[in-house]
């Protein structure tokens, strides 16, 4: 379950780059899975399994689609395997690749996050999910100390022509690790030091266990437009927070826009 969670926001913050279905049937059970209705959402894509034949090109869809909305990882990891090795020239098998590698970084096996981006990579260089593949590539890079090759990924993510205001936010927050002299066994990029609040309301977004991962969230802020700080307390845990925020209807504002983003279980903090 912690892994199915930490997988779901995950996900979560790279909802920019998730294709939309074609299908209205489709559409309409990534829908109902949305409000919470996962059985009705099961049965559209379930019968749409049985009557379409595997030759059809919208089959891969139903099969990328049947992944997203899966309740449990093997189902999850089941249907995006079967899109990228069974369709691999699908529209959907590098939609399929980039989700195996999120699933890969949320399990911690951050080698298999970068094969999944490289071959996204090799399947296309320019491919719209470039931006978005290197950053969870970056991330993994990171992860393993590796840090020339992740802000190579970084370079690349940047370069690319689909990269939106939102993945350029993300991928530049974590080029601050890019800085001359960097090698590959140093440690995490220090944590932002906190802005002057300009006002006395605050969000709690994420307690998280590490300086790496409270740099991840503070990095998804930054995309969102939205000014966070870390503050490490006893037990090595880092609280992540929005302060600075004008009134309790600003705050309540930001709580409702950060959960329908990053997910997790935001809160106010009152003067």
């Amino acid at each position: 379950m912690r892994f199915l969670l930490s997988l779901a926001l995950l996900i979560a913050c790279a909802t920019s780059a998730a294709p939309a279905q074609t299908d209205a049937r489709l559409k309409s059970a990534v829908q109902l899975a949305a409000e919470g209705l996962p059985d009705s959402a099961t049965a559209i894509v379930n019968g749409l399994l049985a009557v379409t034949p595997v030759s059809d090109p919208l089959y891969p869809e139903i099969l990328y689609t049947q992944g997203s909305i899966a309740r449990t990882t093997t189902e999850m990891q089941r249907a995006f395997q079967k899109v990228a090795v069974e369709y691999p020239n699908s529209p959907w098998a590098d939609d399929a690749l980039l989700r195996l590698a999120q699933m890969d970084f949320a399990a911690r096996n951050y080698a298999g996050t970068v094969r999944g981006v490289e071959q996204i990579r090799g399947n296309d260089p320019s491919s719209p999910l470039i931006p978005a593949a290197a950053y969870w590539a970056a991330r993994a890079e990171f992860e393993q100390g590796r840090t020339a090759e992740g802000c190579a990924w970084i370079t690349r993510g940047l370069a690319s022509e689909s990269a939106d205001v939102e993945a350029k936010n993300r991928l530049e927050f974590l080029q601050g690790r890019c800085v001359p002299g960097a090698n590959d066994s140093g440690p995490p990029a220090p944590l932002p030091p906190a802005q002057p609040a300009a006002g006395s309301w605050g969000v709690q977004v994420a307690a998280v266990s590490s300086q790496a991962s409270a740099n991840s969230v503070l990095a998804d802020l930054k995309a969102m437009g939205l000014s966070g700080t870390a503050v490490q307390e006893s037990g090595n845990l880092y609280k992540v927070r929005v302060t600075g925020l004008s009134s309790r209807a600003a705050a309540d504002s930001a709580v409702v826009r950060i959960k329908a983003k990053l997910g997790g279980s935001p809160f106010v903090l009152a003067p």
